[in-house]
Protein backbone atom coordinates (compact mmCIF):
# COMPACT_ATOMS: atom_id res chain seq x y z
CA UNK A 1 0.00 0.00 0.00
CA UNK A 2 1.56 3.35 -1.07
CA UNK A 3 -0.31 6.18 0.99
CA UNK A 4 -3.67 6.81 2.57
CA UNK A 5 -6.99 5.44 1.96
CA UNK A 6 -9.74 7.59 3.40
CA UNK A 7 -13.46 7.87 2.73
CA UNK A 8 -16.47 8.48 3.95
CA UNK A 9 -18.37 4.53 4.36
CA UNK A 10 -21.50 6.30 4.95
CA UNK A 11 -23.69 7.42 8.37
CA UNK A 12 -24.48 5.15 10.96
CA UNK A 13 -28.47 5.17 11.25
CA UNK A 14 -28.58 4.36 15.00
CA UNK A 15 -25.96 6.71 16.24
CA UNK A 16 -25.82 9.05 13.67
CA UNK A 17 -22.14 9.08 13.03
CA UNK A 18 -20.98 9.67 9.92
CA UNK A 19 -18.26 6.44 9.59
CA UNK A 20 -14.98 7.09 7.93
CA UNK A 21 -12.60 4.05 6.86
CA UNK A 22 -8.60 5.40 6.81
CA UNK A 23 -6.20 2.78 6.21
CA UNK A 24 -2.67 3.49 6.45
CA UNK A 25 0.97 1.22 5.89
CA UNK A 26 2.23 2.00 9.43
CA UNK A 27 0.84 4.34 12.59
CA UNK A 28 3.48 7.30 11.27
CA UNK A 29 0.99 7.54 8.15
CA UNK A 30 -1.86 8.38 10.12
CA UNK A 31 -2.58 12.16 9.34
CA UNK A 32 -2.71 14.80 11.41
CA UNK A 33 -5.54 16.35 10.03
CA UNK A 34 -8.84 13.48 10.29
CA UNK A 35 -11.94 14.28 9.15
CA UNK A 36 -14.84 16.28 10.94
CA UNK A 37 -11.63 18.12 12.04
CA UNK A 38 -12.38 20.20 15.11
CA UNK A 39 -15.16 17.63 16.37
CA UNK A 40 -14.63 14.50 18.51
CA UNK A 41 -15.30 11.08 17.15
CA UNK A 42 -14.54 7.51 18.44
CA UNK A 43 -12.42 5.02 16.95
CA UNK A 44 -11.90 1.38 16.04
CA UNK A 45 -7.59 1.15 16.22
CA UNK A 46 -6.87 -2.05 14.09
CA UNK A 47 -3.72 -3.02 13.86
CA UNK A 48 -1.15 -5.80 14.53
CA UNK A 49 0.90 -3.71 17.40
CA UNK A 50 3.68 -7.06 18.33
CA UNK A 51 6.49 -4.88 16.57
CA UNK A 52 6.05 -1.23 17.48
CA UNK A 53 7.46 0.06 20.18
CA UNK A 54 6.08 1.91 23.04
CA UNK A 55 7.42 5.29 21.41
CA UNK A 56 5.60 4.54 18.16
CA UNK A 57 2.42 3.58 19.94
CA UNK A 58 2.47 6.98 22.02
CA UNK A 59 3.28 9.13 19.36
CA UNK A 60 0.29 7.90 17.43
CA UNK A 61 -2.29 8.03 20.49
CA UNK A 62 -1.05 11.43 20.69
CA UNK A 63 -1.88 12.52 17.09
CA UNK A 64 -5.38 10.74 17.77
CA UNK A 65 -6.32 12.13 20.90
CA UNK A 66 -5.35 16.05 19.19
CA UNK A 67 -7.49 15.35 16.54
CA UNK A 68 -10.35 14.19 18.90
CA UNK A 69 -10.63 10.97 19.21
CA UNK A 70 -13.00 10.26 22.46
CA UNK A 71 -12.78 6.62 22.45
CA UNK A 72 -10.68 3.97 21.64
CA UNK A 73 -11.60 0.76 20.17
CA UNK A 74 -8.07 -1.74 20.15
CA UNK A 75 -8.22 -4.86 18.14
CA UNK A 76 -4.98 -6.67 17.02
CA UNK A 77 -2.20 -8.77 17.97
CA UNK A 78 -1.17 -6.88 21.39
CA UNK A 79 -3.93 -4.40 21.27
CA UNK A 80 -4.10 -4.72 25.21
CA UNK A 81 -0.26 -2.85 25.38
CA UNK A 82 -1.79 -0.59 23.10
CA UNK A 83 -4.93 0.26 25.24
CA UNK A 84 -2.44 0.43 27.92
CA UNK A 85 0.10 2.58 26.28
CA UNK A 86 -3.01 4.93 25.46
CA UNK A 87 -3.79 5.23 28.88
CA UNK A 88 -0.45 5.90 29.76
CA UNK A 89 -0.09 9.16 27.68
CA UNK A 90 -3.85 10.25 28.68
CA UNK A 91 -2.92 10.23 31.96
CA UNK A 92 0.39 11.56 31.43
CA UNK A 93 2.56 12.51 34.26
CA UNK A 94 -0.77 12.95 36.81
CA UNK A 95 -2.06 15.79 34.89
CA UNK A 96 -4.30 14.78 31.86
CA UNK A 97 -4.93 17.94 29.60
CA UNK A 98 -8.18 18.61 29.14
CA UNK A 99 -9.12 17.50 25.86
CA UNK A 100 -8.14 14.74 26.77
CA UNK A 101 -10.09 13.77 29.79
CA UNK A 102 -12.90 11.48 29.57
CA UNK A 103 -11.13 9.72 26.68
CA UNK A 104 -12.21 5.91 27.08
CA UNK A 105 -10.43 3.08 26.09
CA UNK A 106 -11.24 -0.25 25.39
CA UNK A 107 -9.30 -3.72 23.77
CA UNK A 108 -10.52 -6.42 22.21
CA UNK A 109 -8.33 -8.66 22.02
CA UNK A 110 -10.16 -12.30 22.25
CA UNK A 111 -13.27 -11.21 19.63
CA UNK A 112 -13.44 -11.44 15.99
CA UNK A 113 -12.98 -8.41 13.97
CA UNK A 114 -16.69 -8.23 12.95
CA UNK A 115 -17.95 -8.22 17.07
CA UNK A 116 -14.85 -5.13 17.81
CA UNK A 117 -16.72 -3.92 14.89
CA UNK A 118 -20.19 -3.91 16.40
CA UNK A 119 -18.60 -2.44 19.52
CA UNK A 120 -17.14 0.69 17.84
CA UNK A 121 -20.33 1.27 15.73
CA UNK A 122 -22.99 0.73 18.53
CA UNK A 123 -21.61 0.67 22.24
CA UNK A 124 -18.57 2.77 22.26
CA UNK A 125 -20.21 6.09 23.96
CA UNK A 126 -18.27 8.85 24.94
CA UNK A 127 -18.13 10.44 28.49
CA UNK A 128 -20.82 12.65 28.80
CA UNK A 129 -18.19 15.60 28.41
CA UNK A 130 -17.61 14.71 24.84
CA UNK A 131 -21.29 12.91 23.90
CA UNK A 132 -22.35 16.39 22.36
CA UNK A 133 -19.66 17.15 20.08
CA UNK A 134 -19.13 13.49 18.54
CA UNK A 135 -20.43 13.22 15.62
CA UNK A 136 -18.28 10.38 13.82
CA UNK A 137 -16.59 7.19 14.10
CA UNK A 138 -13.00 6.66 12.05
CA UNK A 139 -11.99 2.90 11.61
CA UNK A 140 -8.52 2.85 11.29
CA UNK A 141 -6.85 -0.28 10.05
CA UNK A 142 -2.91 -0.26 9.61
CA UNK A 143 -1.49 -2.33 7.65
CA UNK A 144 -1.19 -4.02 3.82
CA UNK A 145 -4.35 -3.24 1.67
CA UNK A 146 -5.75 -6.83 2.23
CA UNK A 147 -5.83 -6.00 6.10
CA UNK A 148 -7.64 -2.59 4.85
CA UNK A 149 -10.54 -3.94 2.70
CA UNK A 150 -11.32 -6.71 5.40
CA UNK A 151 -12.24 -3.46 7.66
CA UNK A 152 -13.95 -2.42 5.24
CA UNK A 153 -16.07 -4.85 4.18
CA UNK A 154 -16.77 -5.28 8.22
CA UNK A 155 -18.05 -2.15 8.34
CA UNK A 156 -19.76 -1.48 5.33
CA UNK A 157 -21.79 -4.68 6.06
CA UNK A 158 -22.66 -3.57 9.46
CA UNK A 159 -23.63 0.12 8.52
CA UNK A 160 -26.04 -1.77 5.49
CA UNK A 161 -27.41 -4.29 7.66
CA UNK A 162 -27.68 -2.94 11.26
CA UNK A 163 -29.48 -4.74 14.30
CA UNK A 164 -33.32 -4.74 14.66
CA UNK A 165 -33.32 -3.98 18.26
CA UNK A 166 -29.27 -2.41 18.80
CA UNK A 167 -28.52 -1.46 22.24
CA UNK A 168 -29.46 1.94 22.84
CA UNK A 169 -25.87 3.53 23.84
CA UNK A 170 -25.85 7.23 26.05
CA UNK A 171 -25.03 8.69 22.11
CA UNK A 172 -28.15 7.45 20.47
CA UNK A 173 -30.42 7.92 23.32
CA UNK A 174 -28.94 11.50 23.80
CA UNK A 175 -29.28 12.30 20.16
CA UNK A 176 -33.36 10.58 20.09
CA UNK A 177 -34.18 12.54 23.38
CA UNK A 178 -32.63 15.65 22.15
Amino acid sequence: MDGVTLRLLGKDRITGYEVFLLGVPSVDAIPVRLPRAGHRFVCLLAMDARALSVDAISSMAKKLLDAGCVYFCCWGPDCERVHDVIDEVIVGEGVTPIAWSGVMTTWHDKEPLKEAAEFFLWAAAPDDAHVEHCFSGIAIRVGNEFDVVELELEVTTLLNNPPSNPPLNRTARMRATG
